[in-house]
């Protein structure tokens, strides 16, 4: 947890190293020293389209807190040089539909993104993105859509942020945050931040569907799925399985679907063997694992909200790693049957890379 999550804690916080904090938001877009609230309103400029309420006011006063972004376009949040690392990302948006935001952000010069998610999925938010909130110890989301990370995101040489809109319509407030640090280059270790949202359906035979693959070495920190049960009856009595290399055979296998994201019996639905147990499956959203959305619609499709966080207990690989869960639920007879739900899944990692400056 130390080197995931910065090793911060209220009873050490006094004996971090020395650090140079900066932050880049509309309001200071390069996160240096001494530029911060500087726009001067001006209701004629694109760039500034809510500068008319602080035009009586003059510099200072909330001139640029948004940004918006086109269809089509993609708008640089962030683009820092040098090492440091990136400790907090808050991010929302009255776009229609979170799902069609998408965050890319590239370490150390590289060619492809190291995270390439939509904001719903990375967020933990299902449908559109704003029907519940989420309190964990790496992903939160406060009412109304105030979405936050506390991923460190380790570089050590730049880094670049950017948001796609993918939708058909205007997004015209984009409120964000990009919290960093600046730091020596013998501070930053070989891990780099990884995330990827993907979407489909499971894939026959197996009925597998992949939440992490990932090559090289690393440690697998967390996964996140909007499942949408296409069907009536039992979804999650699919295993999460996690393959090593190009192994066979699964080396870790969980229980159960819910089981893996922390509930047990069905969420509450499944009471045959716990007589008295609460009826019905209940949302809930802890520091590790959580289950913040499950739609109450007993028509179908309905969609089902989970996240489980490898933090006290990352899954380490080398040689590649490959993380599936097998969508299988329960039949009328109560046999188990395979289902051709829908997920849309993030997965996140750190992936292990040589600390070499421009390396590709």
């Amino acid at each position: 947890m130390t080197s995931l999550m910065g090793g911060r804690t209220p009873g050490n916080l006094a004996w971090l190293p020395r650090i140079r904090t900066r932050q880049i938001s509309p309001e200071n877009p390069t996160g240096e020293r001494n530029s911060g609230a500087r726009a001067v309103p001006d209701p004629t400029d694109p760039d500034l389209p809510h500068s008319k309420y602080s035009v009586l006011l003059g510099p200072g006063y909330k001139v640029r807190p948004f940004i918006s972004v086109g269809v089509g376009e993609t708008a640089t949040l962030a683009e820092i040089s040098g090492a440091g690392v990136i400790t907090n990302l808050f991010i929302t948006s009255n776009a229609d539909d979170l799902r069609n935001l998408w965050l890319r952000a590239w370490w150390d010069g590289r060619v492809e993104p190291a995270i390439e998610v939509s904001l719903a999925s990375f967020f933990c938010l299902g449908g559109p993105g704003q029907r519940h909130e989420v309190s964990s110890a790496a992903i939160n989301v406060g009412p109304v859509r105030g979405c936050s990370s506390a991923w460190a995101m380790p570089f050590l040489d730049g880094a670049r942020m950017t948001l796609e809109n993918r939708g058909s319509s205007v997004v015209d407030v984009v409120a964000y945050k990009v919290t960093f640090e600046e730091r020596d280059a013998s501070d930053i270790p070989e891990q780099r931040f990884r995330a990827k949202t993907v979407s489909g359906e499971p894939r026959e035979p197996s009925f597998e569907f992949d939440l992490v693959d990932a090559a090289g070495s690393g440690i697998v920190v967390g996964t996140s799925i909007s499942w949408t049960a296409m069907r009536p009856r039992w979804w999650g009595e699919g295993e999460v399985k996690v393959y090593f290399g190009d192994d066979e055979y699964p080396t870790i296998v969980d229980t159960g679907t819910e089981d893996y994201f922390g509930g047990a019996w069905g969420f509450g639905r499944d009471t045959t063997y716990l007589a008295g147990g609460p009826v019905g499956e209940r949302a809930y959203s802890g520091v590790f694992t959580g289950a913040p959305y499950l739609d109450s619609n007993e028509g179908y499709p309905r969609e089902i909200v989970l996240y489980r966080w490898h933090i006290n207990d990352p899954i380490g690989f080398e040689g590649g790693v490959r993380m599936s869960v097998q969508v299988i639920g329960q039949g009328p007879d109560g046999t188990y049957e395979l289902r051709d739900d829908r997920l849309t899944a993030t997965g996140y990692w750190y992936e292990t890379v040589p600390v070499s400056p421009r390396g590709r």
